[in-house]
């Protein structure tokens, strides 16, 4: 599937949650969970579809790795891991590749 997100990308959504969130020691703290809520959602509620895809959407990238992380995990030391790997290509980051406002499960129809 074409829902990839470059490094770059991923560094710049970063860059955007440490500018809105009170302050950066905060931010830091930040589980994926929370950073879905508090920015993937509601950046994403009227796009019907992904981050990756939203930002992507005129010209979608194919996915070359995958990167998992645990929803607990904090979302800083998940972009410090990308940029240690520095990954060649665009990732699929479930989080930021799938809807997180879909009502159901049919976008898993696309997995199959």
């Amino acid at each position: 599937r074409k829902c990839g997100i470059t490094i770059e990308q991923v560094q710049q959504f970063f860059r955007e949650v440490m500018q809105k969130s009170q302050t950066g020691a905060e931010a830091k703290q930040l589980t994926i969970h929370e950073v879905v809520q508090q920015y993937v959602k509601p950046m994403t509620k009227s796009a019907g579809m992904g981050y990756a895809m939203m930002l992507n959407k005129s010209k979608p990238l194919q996915v070359t790795c995958v990167v998992s992380a645990t929803w607990t995990s904090r979302f800083s030391e998940l972009v410090q891991a990308i940029q240690d790997l520095e990954p060649k290509g665009a990732m699929f980051i479930d989080f930021l590749a799938l809807d997180q406002n879909a009502s159901d499960w049919s976008w898993l129809e696309w997995m199959s």
